[in-house]
């Protein structure tokens, strides 16, 4: 009888010589592990299926880098800064009003539960580690230093500046209540993006901020302007924009623009007719937004405008992440 040697005792006990390697080293930060999003090496949350084309591991890998992200940008890193919310008709998982995960059909299937009720397991996940203040402030710590890789990671942050074609349209729901029977010329506005604006592969971070005043069009009439754009990362940038009295967002294919008015820098080296990007948002001017003095006209909170720039600005602007 021949007698076959087997290499499965060798294989076997070098599988778990590697296994027994990795149960040695701590979990980094930034790091997901499988299907799961980790915050300081802990579960937060997990992805339990594909979804457009990825797989539950990569998209893990997306939500992991997104998560990461926002952290480093938010400026409120609170259990209250994590939010369920439902854009373009899906319902995600945010932190400081940055897209963290997209929940899915698939994941609430295998989780036994309504994508609502997996949403909020979700985002309960996050809020859980970040009512640790102190646990939370050392994982963030760790995304920027000493570890290189995590810093590599938070970096793609880093804002460049571009320029947005005039019309460009900033979806915004205003963060205070303003009404007609109270407000006079000079009161100032804030409004906050509520969606990412594309431009090319770059994007104006949703959760940035708009700052204007009221202005006097003819007597007793009060636009609402904008002069200034803040970024979640406190970058401020003066733009001139207006409020407009319509919610419109399409987007824009490739069209012709002259570059000759916009500054040559080290982002724009040519001043020849050129072609924009795909992604640009805009919409057609309908209405300004505009209050009457006498009336009761209320802009309530939440209640969603377009900011349109009425000229060609320069943006502070962040790179696209991978779709999630």
């Amino acid at each position: 009888m021949k007698v076959v040697k087997s290499n499965r005792v060798p294989k076997v006990l070098a599988l778990a010589s590697v296994l027994a390697l990795f149960a040695t080293v701590p979990a980094y930060a930034g790091f997901s592990q499988g299907d799961n999003v980790t915050m300081g090496g802990e579960g937060v949350f997990t992805i339990g299926s594909g979804a457009e084309g990825y797989s539950a591991a990569h998209r893990a890998w997306m939500s992991q880098d997104a998560l990461d992200n926002a952290l480093v940008a938010s400026a409120d890193k609170s259990p209250s800064a994590v939010t369920v919310e439902r854009r373009n008709g899906a319902i995600i998982v945010a932190l400081g009003g940055r897209k963290v995960a997209t929940v899915d059909a698939g994941s609430a299937l295998v989780e036994g539960c309504s994508v609502e009720q997996l949403a909020d397991k979700w985002a309960d996940g996050i809020k859980s580690f970040l009512s640790d203040s102190d646990k939370a402030a050392t994982y963030i710590a760790s995304l920027k230093s000493p570890n290189q890789l995590q810093a590599d990671i938070a970096m793609t942050v880093v804002e460049k500046r571009l320029y947005a074609p005039a019309g460009t349209s900033l979806p915004v729901t205003f963060t205070r209540e303003i009404s007609s029977t109270t407000c006079k010329a000079g009161d100032r506005v804030e409004a906050r993006l509520t969606q990412d604006v594309p431009l090319g592969n770059y994007i104006i971070p949703c959760g940035s901020t708009v700052i204007g005043e009221l202005i006097e069009t003819t007597p007793g009439v009060l636009a609402v302007t904008f002069n200034t754009l803040t970024t979640p990362t406190g970058t401020e940038m003066p733009i001139s924009a207006t409020a407009m009295d319509s919610y419109f967002v399409r987007t824009m294919g490739p069209h012709p623009v002259c570059t000759n008015g916009i500054p040559a820098n080290e982002y724009t080296s040519s001043r020849l007719p050129a072609t924009l990007g795909i992604g640009a948002v805009a919409g057609n001017l309908t209405q300004t937004l505009a209050l009457t003095t006498g009336t009761s006209r209320v802009i309530a909170i939440g209640e969603p405008y377009s900011v349109v720039l009425d000229s060609v600005t320069s943006v502070a602007a962040v790179p696209r992440s991978p779709a999630m």
